[in-house]
Order: C-alpha cells, then structure tokens, then sequence
C-alpha cells in the first residue's frame, strides 16, 4: 500500500497517482506499516459509517417528533413561538453534534486573526458535543410537553 504524501490516502501498490487528490506517488516505497495504515484506514471508515447512521437516526427522530407536534399542537395558542425556540435548540444541537468546527469560526472569527490555520481543541470538541445532545433534547422534549401536556 501506498500513502499519499500530500494528503495521507491509502493507494494500491502500483497506483501512480493519489485517488484522492491526484498527486504522483510512482516513486513511493511501500513500508511494513501498510498494515497498520490498513487497520486505521478500515478503522476510519467504520467510524464514518457510525456517523452516517446516528445522523439517519438523529434527522428522523426530530422529523417524527415535529410531524407529530404538528398533528397534536396545530391549533394551541402558542404554537409558532414553541415551534421556533425547539427549531432553534435543534438546529443548534445538530451543528453542535455533527459540526463543532462550524460554531467554533462563526464563534471566534472576529477574535482569531488566522481562524482558518486553527484548530478547536479535543475537550472544545467533546463539550460541544455534549451540549448538543442536550440542546436536542430539550428541544424535543419543549415539543412533546407543549404537544401532549395543557399548560
């Protein structure tokens, strides 16, 4: 196997050219660590196919929950104002979920000279993860307690 310099794709052993971003690798050897290249590349893939199916997930929950606020909580007095502080805690949630990097430019690109150069930090990542999934619920749960619960 051989690995692209220029953006570290996985190629086969006698490709001339990158796959991915069409630079020549004719000349590169191929090392003993293909192996392990091999395994993290199968193990990349995996977590990108685990990611494809908890966005499927997330995306159809909050359509279900919506369709079913719609069915449920149409004719309440409040409605559209509910509707759009869930809409705004679920969209927020997603991007919070699914695109942390997104946030962290529209966040600091007044601060940070060269935000395009910097990097969010792994607990910057993990938190904004984390307050996704509860910005998501609670935006599911604002539904579902207006749709089902009389105030």
């Amino acid at each position: 196997m051989k690995i692209c310099p220029k953006c570290n794709t996985g190629n086969s052993d006698n490709a001339l050219k990158c796959k991915e971003c069409e630079a020549y690798i004719g000349k590169i050897e191929v090392t003993e660590s293909s192996k392990i290249v091999d395994e993290f590349n199968m193990k990349e893939k995996r977590r990108e196919k685990i990611k494809q199916i908890a966005k499927i997930i997330c995306i159809a929950f909050i359509i279900a929950s919506y369709v079913l606020f719609f069915i449920v909580a149409f004719s309440k007095e409040d409605f559209f104002i509910v509707l759009f502080s869930s809409i705004l805690c679920v969209i927020i949630g997603y991007l919070n979920i699914f695109h942390p990097e997104i946030l962290f430019r529209l966040k600091y690109f007044t601060v940070i000279d060269n935000i395009d150069d910097v990097e969010p930090s792994d607990i910057y990542l993990l938190s904004s993860k984390l307050a996704g999934v509860l910005l998501l619920l609670i935006g599911t749960v604002i539904v579902y307690v207006y749709a089902f619960f009389p105030l």
